[in-house]
Parts: structure tokens; sequence; C-alpha cells
């Protein structure tokens, strides 16, 4: 049986993932744990009893009885933190999206992390829609739009660019589009641009549109909560394999942050952001700040 922890209950994705982890077999939940920024004592009772899962007063008390541990919270400037604990005690960690909001958190979790296995990122890559543009020999070319907070949210498009190119970022440049539009260039030549405030009034707002040239087709990931179900079931499938295998996939979440970073630098600077340049390691997004937005208009 492998046993999971929850640090940070202020999400959807809390509720979400234990339900789906109650149906898996042989994965509980047997842990979780708040800081109590977001939600009351109230919720955290209810769900801890709801899940039958015991409500930790330390975050590093979840991590000393458990196999592996999610970082939930919505405050992105406390999932480095909170992960390097578990990662200290060889911990295998999930990090909820946006990883980090600055370059030296995504450095401090790779030098940390070794060889323990740590997953995260957006779950959108594991929709089963994407599948059928997964990733092909050599280089291609993606044109995608996604919606909403340019970081909360973008961080779904970038991983979703990120996850069909299967090679590192090398230079992010902002295009000429009214929107919020950049292109990304990647290692293995892969070019993809991304819109992130997109799309129009025509639809429902909240979807992701995807482009492949080399598959010659598109996609459009629509809100459904059936087929959201089935995403969230293989991203849990990945971390509990991953703890299993003892198999990281690091890389590619640093990855993931890094070019995040640079696609907001990228627009908010209207300038081009070269990978390991010193201008993206000045660049931060304030996870605090977003936090209070959170709780005012999604909460």
């Amino acid at each position: 049986m492998v046993s999971i922890g929850i640090l940070g209950l202020d999400t959807s994705h809390a509720p979400m993932f234990a339900d789906i982890i109650e149906e898996m077999p042989k994965v509980s939940l047997e842990a979780v744990w708040d800081d109590g920024t977001t939600r009351d004592d109230e919720y955290r009772i209810e769900f801890s009893n709801r899940y039958n899962a015991t409500m930790c007063n330390d975050s590093k008390e979840i991590i000393d009885s458990v196999d592996g541990v999610m970082v939930l919270d919505v405050n992105w400037d406390n999932h480095v933190p909170l992960a390097i604990e578990a990662l200290q005690a060889d911990v295998p960690t999930l990090i909820d999206k946006p990883i980090a909001g600055q370059v030296n958190d995504l450095s401090d979790l790779a030098a940390e992390a070794a060889d323990t296995p740590v997953v995260g990122g957006s779950a959108v890559p594991y929709h089963p829609r994407l599948q059928t543009l997964s990733a092909t020999p050599g280089s291609d070319t993606l044109y995608c739009l996604g919606y909403q907070h340019r970081f909360y949210y973008g961080a779904h498009l970038v991983d979703i660019a990120r996850t069909l190119a299967s090679a590192n970022w090398t230079r992010v440049t902002p295009a000429p589009d009214p929107g919020d539009t950049v292109d990304v260039e990647f290692e293995n030549g892969t070019f993809a641009t991304l819109r992130l405030d997109g799309p129009g009034p025509d639809t429902s707002g909240n979807e992701f549109i995807v482009l492949s040239v080399n598959h010659g087709r598109a996609v459009t990931l629509e809100d459904d909560t059936t087929v959201h179900n089935e995403m969230y079931r293989e991203y849990l499938a990945d971390f509990v394999a991953a703890i299993e295998d003892w198999e990281t996939r690091i890389e590619r979440v640093v990855d993931c942050g890094q070019l995040l970073l640079a696609v907001n630098s990228a627009i908010e600077r209207c300038q081009p952001v070269i990978r390991d340049s010193p201008q993206l390691s000045t660049y931060q997004m304030d996870g605090d700040a977003f936090t209070e937005l959170y709780r005012s208009e999604w909460q």
C-alpha cells in the first residue's frame, strides 16, 4: 500500500485528488496538513474526517508518516520550501502548478532532489485528447491557446507545449500579436506560439486549443468533469508509478517552471529571454499577491 499525504488544502485539487486516491488500488490518503491561510479550522477538520486522514499540526509531521507527499498549496512561494522538507527526508514529492515564482527556487529544488522522485506541474498534459498529439521524433510546430491568469493558468499551456516538444526550451520571444503571445524555441527545433489570454468571447472561455503541424490537426480541451477526472487519474497514477519505480521527472518539472517564468518575463518586459540569462534570474512572480486574488475571486 502506497500512503500519500497532502500539504495544502487551499484549492479544489485537494478534494479532487483525494476522491481519486480513494478509488485507486493499493493507494491511500493517510495524512493532511494546511497552514490555515485560506481554509479555516472547520474546513480542515471536515476534510480530514471525510477522507479518514490524520490532520497533522506541522508539515514535517506528515512527511515522517507517508510514502509520498503532494504539495498543493495555492501560494507557489511555499511550494519549494515544503518540497525541500520532504526531499531532505527522501520522500517522493508531487508539486502542483505553478512550481515556483523565481528561478532561484527552481535551482534549489533541483539541487535538493538528487535521485528522489519529483513529479508535478500541470495535469493537463495527461489529458486523453492530447495523446493524439503525442510527441514524434524530430521537431514540430505548435500553436497553443490558453486563458485566464497568465501565470497560474498559463502553467497549463506552457506544460502542454513542453510535453509535446519533448525537449528543453532555449529562447522565448514576444510575438507581434495584440494579445499576451510569445514564440518559444526548443532544443530539438520545435517551435511553439503560445497565446495566454484567449479564447475569445464566442467560446466558453475555459478551453485550451492546441494545433500540431506535424499531426495536421487541432484539439480543444474543454471544461468537462468526466474527462478531467480521467486526466487527474493519469496524473496521480504517474506519481504513484514514480514512487514505486523510484523514477524522477525533475528535469522536465524544472524546465517547465523556468519556461513559465521566461514566458511571463518576455511578455511583461517586452524582451526576448534566453535560457540561463541573467534577465531571467531577476524576474519574480509574487505568490502572496496571487493568494489574495485567489481568495477574493476564485475560492
